[in-house]
């Protein structure tokens, strides 16, 4: 059998990624929101922190499977993330996410 093609790690999941990086056994291309903690603790670094500019990306939705009856704890969640968020829901379909749906594809 011959050998693969590729020889570096591969991850699936970001923190197991960011654990690996921190470790000093690869570099991680990864969201600061999640490498938070690490980057204040200085356990990784951004070393192209000043020659970048900052992506904001809104892709994230919340999901559930359509229910016949309310869902008390489900909705406790709803409108605890909402709020923590800062977004007010209007029509069953939060503002922010409303606005950038009708957003060009260049953020305008």
């Amino acid at each position: 059998m011959p050998p693969p093609n590729h020889y570096g790690l591969r991850f699936d999941c970001s923190s197991m990624a960011i654990a690996v990086a921190v470790d000093d056994l690869s570099v991680v291309l990864e969201s600061t929101l999640l490498s938070e903690r690490e980057l204040q603790r200085g356990e990784l670094v951004r070393p192209l922190a000043d020659s970048t500019r900052e992506v904001e990306y809104v892709g994230h939705y919340l999901v559930h499977p359509h229910r016949q009856h309310r869902y008390e704890a489900f909705e406790t969640f709803k409108a605890w993330l909402l709020d923590a968020l800062g977004i007010r829901e209007e029509g069953g379909i939060g503002e922010r996410a409303r606005q950038s749906a009708h957003r060009a594809p260049d953020g305008r």
